[in-house]
């Protein structure tokens, strides 16, 4: 995979810091989008800090669509936007066997029907908090 080459064009300085600022700290809270956003871009840029200006960008994007449309309120979409667990599980399957792990489709079913569970348990705690 080639790494996509990026350039940042100058503006003001004291509005990108506070942005950057913004997301550092959305990428340190858990299981939020921006943290699984921030991780994906990581892993495509291989920098954390091009992908902090990204989420940055996103934040500012967001920013000025609350403020242009008075009817909207913001709300976190939360990992599984960004994350596919089934995806994830048929990832590791494949590394599995690559390593000489044998996998059944039985155990990936009971994998999947598993994570399922975990994903939709975890949800319903999240409704109950708030």
């Amino acid at each position: 995979m080639v790494k996509k080459k990026s350039k940042c064009r100058h503006g003001n300085p004291y509005l990108s810091k506070t942005l950057i600022t913004a997301a550092n700290g959305a990428v340190k809270k858990n299981d939020s989008f921006y943290q699984a956003r921030a991780r994906k871009l990581t892993m495509q840029t291989g920098s954390r800090n091009k992908a902090k200006v990204a989420i940055a960008n996103s934040i500012a994007r967001a920013i000025y669509y609350l403020i242009s449309e008075e009817s909207i309120h913001y709300k976190d979409l939360g990992e599984a936007r960004v994350t596919n667990p089934e995806r994830q599980i048929k990832n590791c399957i494949k590394k599995l066997t690559k390593l000489g792990v044998v996998v059944n489709y039985h155990t990936h079913t009971k994998i999947c029907e598993a994570k399922k569970e975990i994903t939709k348990t975890i949800r319903e705690r999240k409704r109950k908090k708030g």
